[in-house]
């Protein structure tokens, strides 16, 4: 698939070096397994990209093992976020995905602090602006990265706010929020979808500002 590189990590690291910041990556499974223990980080990164569940009569039915956020991982995140954690989400269906039960919503209204608002419906819609910054996000077909064609808009709960809009619509593209003793920001552009280097550095950096403050 034109732009599926699977190196995002690397993307995300490369961000985050740019920044001064050092990490260590691994799959969510191994904190689902108990291997990996986020309460040993101050901050966590967690990507997601186009993961999305997909279901009978559903174009990704062979999708279905790529939930978002499964039962075990919700429930790692809760704990790590009530612990003292800061969070960073980004995926394109982080709200969408999560509209089958009423688990499902809860965890994203109380813990993410967003509701699914419906999806960005322009292609042409492919400029994320806010914090000072105007990002590129690919999203159609491209050499560069996977496109990102339908993200969700996210819709602020409570005392969350919107730090980035797509720019052609208004509409949100990111949610944070900080309360509980914990900090959250959640975008549905895809960090690695950004296009350029530079931005992305950017971006992560406004991010770590944030959740570190």
């Amino acid at each position: 698939i034109a732009g599926n590189t699977f190196n995002y990590p690397r993307i995300h690291g490369d961000a985050l070096a740019a920044n001064d910041i050092s990490f260590l990556s691994c799959g969510s499974e191994a904190v689902i397994d108990g291997i990996v223990d986020m309460s040993d980080y101050e901050v966590v990164d967690l990507i997601l990209g186009v993961e999305k569940q997909g279901g009978d009569g559903s174009l990704l039915h062979y999708n279905a093992p790529y939930k978002t956020f499964p039962a075990q991982l919700q429930e790692k995140l809760t704990a790590y976020c009530h612990g003292g954690g800061k969070l960073f989400v980004s995926g394109a269906f982080i709200a969408s995905d999560m509209q089958g039960c009423d688990a499902d919503k809860r965890f994203i209204r109380e813990l993410l602090r967003f509701d699914y608002g419906g999806a960005v419906p322009s292609l042409a819609d492919d400029v994320v602006a806010g914090s000072g910054l105007r990002l590129n996000v690919g999203r159609t077909v491209n050499a560069e990265c996977y496109a990102v064609s339908c993200p969700d808009i996210l819709v602020p709960v409570d005392e969350a706010f919107v730090p980035f809009v797509f720019d052609g619509c208004k509409e949100s593209a990111a949610v944070a929020y900080s309360g509980g003793g914990y900090r959250v920001l959640s975008t549905s552009f895809p960090f690695e979808a950004v296009k350029n280097s530079v931005h992305r550095a950017e971006l992560m950096g406004a991010v770590m500002r944030f959740l570190l403050k």
